[in-house]
C-alpha cells in the first residue's frame, strides 16, 4: 500500500474548541441567569417572582450578559477602529 503512512486528517481540535466555547457560553448563561433571578428577578408585568414571564426574561438577560461578557472587549475593539476611508 503506497499511502499507508498518511495520517487522516481529523476535525477533533476544531470540534473541541467549538464545543469548549459553547460550554463556556452556558457556564455564564446559566451564572448570569441565576445571579439576577436570585437577587429579585421578578416579573415584569406581574411583579411576582417565579412567573414565566420573570424567568423567560432572566434567561434572555443571562444571554445578553454571558455574549457581552465573551465578545464584549472584540466588539469595543471593531466600535474604536477608524473606518478606512
Amino acid at each position: 500500500m503506497a499511502g499507508a503512512d498518511v495520517t487522516p486528517v481529523t476535525p477533533r481540535d476544531r470540534s473541541a474548541a467549538v464545543l469548549a466555547g459553547i460550554l463556556r457560553f452556558l457556564g455564564l448563561w446559566a451564572g448570569v441567569s441565576g445571579a439576577y433571578l436570585a437577587v429579585g428577578g421578578t416579573c415584569p408585568c406581574c411583579g411576582r417572582p417565579g412567573c414565566p414571564v420573570g424567568i423567560g426574561s432572566a434567561a434572555i438577560l443571562g444571554a445578553l450578559g454571558s455574549l457581552t461578557v465573551l465578545k464584549g472587549r472584540a466588539l469595543l475593539a471593531r466600535l474604536r477602529r477608524k473606518p478606512d476611508g
